[in-house]
């Protein structure tokens, strides 16, 4: 690899990925990328042409005018690349619901069952017209279905409102993999055979491997094999996952270049030791990492990686020397060359992004470490490969900071701690389990079999170490902390002012890991500090979405969310962001006002992203409440979660400085959906939430009693808008003042009657006003 004061190539790669992200933010303007693509390539010819005319000679940072035509080239490519992009996305966007005639290949099952399936589809045609791209389909019924790697052609619709809005919340991640739409099948699905490619015979020894590694290992054992050595996270359970993310290793989850540096050493090693001559032991190394890359699905973290080692066999190859920055920009061009929207792929943000932490943080730690004699000894070897691994996880770490608070919205405090313990047990497994198979094919031999049997038992104890370590470290409290905390950004600043001028003074980069670790443990006090500070407070928190209910409480530093929604994903998820606002991450109690079909999958979802200490349960009436009581508790169990079943009206439920009371359910006759409603107090303050038609109920019966009595004492009554549709006035006798009333929106208000209105400090609408937050005990504020 050709190398210079900048790197040129390297330069180049870069101008690339910066190119495809500022054409993909000016989309919208094709003028303006137009303008901006031609006066850099002009700009860009113009200095090529003056150089090899030897006008004037170029700075050291512009090394030759081969740097300055390749440049050019760099723009033209990303020009290209975002306008074939955006013709196909820009083909299958639509204001109106349209149906079109479509056909290809499926790539990915995301889920199946008797009534339905959702799939990944990759694109051939739209209505005969070749367009790239894919959709995610959603269909129901069995003749709406096909397995991965058929082509298949059905109509399906497009521009559907509640998919476009689906779609625009989950674009951050459904955009960088190729999708360009969500859609619903709408006529049965022709199949027209598996269409065999690389991907297929890579998906069946994918397929074969987790077949062998389920037969001979626990199940547990198994999952967690699967996730770490192919890269399948869908066959974790949410509990496994969500520790993970909390202590900061979610990502030997995703297959990357530890996975790959483990591997290819092993590999390199192990055909060394056979006396393999060089080239060889490069050729095979270079297949089996195409291979690798195809059996974990090409994800671009694992692309970036391979491509690296695959530049690495080259060189070796050709008796150069790979330059690691210059590999590792060519490889993540060539991948968003491929590809251009990958260059938003979070993946691979976090792969580069660490790979360059390592490369510019771990070199000059390790000659530091050569130049301290007490590490030359037996002992101080030890000492020395302890602090090289914590060094490994901290420079990664230090890299990917930004992206992970920006993105995700949180950092893990303890992520040195956790990748030092786990590190080990993930070696083994990565060592451990490609040898496990290999015995598996010859497992009818009986020195195989014993072979093999030891390996399972090495693989099952080396997975419990594994899950009882990071259970562990995610059960110490505190352990994440939020970006919305008061304090986040400044201490940030702080420290990266810290850093810049310890840089500029001394000129050593290896500041940053005395600066990180400095940082994380103010972090970890201002968050004890911020915590005991807010420890009295008690915090309800209420807006509207989707003609659905979100109403959150604080209290002591814990979270709990009320769902009285339609038990969709989407209230929970806006629900939880709620909370995260008011810097909660964690989920201490979540409470169902009533039940829900899609409360089911809401759960399981919820329980991924968050941990979910306890699970509420309004006591089962009808046979189908008792069903999806059941399901949930099943469901509660698998992540982990507590549940416990609150008798509706005639028990309290405590979290923190507040009692909540469910009121009993009731159902009218001209709707299925029941009536709902809760009361809560702190200290002398009292909340009385009422659902909608909440007072059609008759008379005479539990509901109307209990809402009848808690008028009485109520000091803010909150009118929602989930439940049956006001169809009357609402009209009722005050004997005290109200301090206010909160109205979902502007019908709920009109209905008010002229009485009530005045008899209250103030009507509040959500629509209008935005969120409302109480602070019970103390204040009442509309923020």
């Amino acid at each position: 690899m050709a190398r210079g004061p900048m790197r040129p190539l390297m330069t180049g790669c870069m101008l690339y990925l910066v190119m495809l992200v500022v054409l993909f933010l000016l989309s919208g303007s094709f003028v303006m990328q137009i303008v901006l693509s031609g006066s850099l390539m002009l700009l860009f010819a113009v200095t090529a042409w003056l150089v090899g005319d030897k006008r004037f000679s170029l700075p050291g940072f512009l090394p030759s005018r081969r740097f300055c035509i390749g440049a050019a080239v760099s723009v033209l490519l990303a020009f290209a690349g975002v306008t074939a992009v955006m013709n196909d996305v820009h083909a299958l966007q639509t204001d109106v619901p349209v149906s079109a005639e479509v056909t290809g290949v499926v790539e990915r099952i995301y889920w199946a069952s008797d009534s339905g399936a959702a799939f990944l589809l990759d694109l051939d045609t739209v209505n005969g017209k070749r367009v790239g791209g894919k959709v995610f389909v959603e269909s129901t019924g069995n003749a709406y279905y096909a397995n991965e790697g058929e082509g298949i052609s059905c109509q399906i619709m497009f521009g559907d409102k509640e998919q476009a809005a689906e779609y625009e919340e989950n674009r951050l991640y459904a955009f960088p993999d190729g999708i360009y739409a969500y859609t619903t099948v709408t006529s049965p699905i022709t199949v027209h055979g598996t269409r065999f490619s690389f991907r297929v015979f890579c998906d069946g020894i994918s397929a074969w491997c987790r077949q062998q590694l389920y037969r001979y290992l626990p199940e547990e054992a198994a999952e967690l094999c699967i996730s770490i050595l192919l890269g399948d996270k869908s066959v974790l359970s949410p509990q496994i996952k969500r520790d993970f993310r909390r202590i900061g290793v979610s990502h030997v989850l995703a297959v990357s270049g530890l996975h790959l540096s483990v591997l290819c050493s092993g590999l390199l090693g192990l055909l060394q030791s056979m006396q393999m001559v060089p080239k060889r032991r490069y050729v095979i190394t270079l297949v089996s990492v195409v291979l690798y890359m195809g059996i974990t699905g090409f994800s671009p973290s694992v692309m970036r990686a391979g491509m690296m080692w695959i530049i690495a066999c080259i060189a070796q190859l050709c008796h150069e020397r790979a330059d690691a920055l210059t590999s590792l920009f060519l490889s993540a061009s060539c991948i968003c060359l491929a590809a251009p929207y990958a260059v938003f792929d979070v993946g691979l943000m976090l792969s580069v992004s660490a790979s360059m932490g390592l490369i510019l943080l771990m070199k000059p730690l390790s000659v530091w470490l050569q130049q301290l004699q007490f590490l030359r000894t037996p002992h101080g070897k030890i000492l020395r490969s302890v602090l090289e691994l914590t060094a490994t996880t901290t420079a990664a770490t230090v890299f990917t900071m930004p992206i992970t608070l920006v993105v995700f919205g949180e950092l893990s405090l303890v992520a040195p701690l956790s990748n030092l313990l786990i590190h080990i047990p993930i070696a083994v497994l990565l060592y451990t389990a490609p040898i496990f198979l290999l015995m598996s094919l010859a497992a009818f031999l009986p020195p195989c079999r014993v072979i093999l049997g030891f390996l399972s038992g090495v693989l099952a104890g080396d997975t419990a170490l594994i899950e009882d370590v990071t259970a562990a470290l995610s059960r110490i409290p505190h352990v994440i902390i939020g970006v919305r905390y008061v304090f986040v950004a400044v201490v940030l600043i702080v420290f990266l002012a810290v850093f810049v001028y310890l840089y500029l003074r001394h000129r050593n980069i290896l500041w940053a890991y005395p600066v990180y670790a400095a940082l994380l443990a103010v972090l970890l006090i201002c968050l004890q500090v911020h915590a005991y500070l807010t420890r009295d407070e008690a915090v309800l928190t209420y807006s509207v979405y989707r003609k659905n209910d979100i109403v959150t409480v604080t209290s002591e530093g814990r979270g709990m969310l009320i769902d009285a929604s339609d038990g969709s994903y989407t209230s929970a998820e806006r629900g939880w962001e709620q909370l995260s606002e008011q810097n909660i991450t964690e989920l201490d109690v979540l409470v169902l006002t009533h039940y829900h079909t899609r409360h089911s999958s809401t759960l399981t979802k919820l329980a991924q992203n968050t941990v979910i200490r306890t699970l509420v349960l309004p006591d089962p009436i009808s046979d189908e409440e008792k069903h999806l009581c059941s399901v949930l508790s099943d469901i509660a169990s698998n992540a982990g979660i507590a549940t416990r079943i609150c008798r509706r009206g005639e028990e309290d439920m405590v979290f923190g400085q507040i009692r909540l009371s469910l009121l009993p359910a009731e159902y009218l006759t001209r709707s299925s959906q029941p009536l709902i409603g809760y009361r809560m107090t702190a200290g002398d303050d009292t909340v009385l939430y009422l659902g909608g038609a909440a007072f059609e109920a008759k008379e005479d019966t539990p509901y109307s009693s209990q809402r009848a009595s808690g008028l009485l004492n109520t000091d803010i009554l909150m009118l929602g808008i989930h439940g049956p549709l006001y169809k009357q006035d609402i009209d009722f006798t005050l004997q005290t003042p109200l301090r206010a009333v909160i109205c979902a929106d502007h019908e709920i208000r009109s209905l008010l009657a002229k009485a009530v209105r005045s008899s209250v400090g103030g009507v509040w609408t959500i629509s209008d006003d935005g969120p409302v937050r109480m602070v019970l005990g103390r204040i009442l504020k509309n923020e």
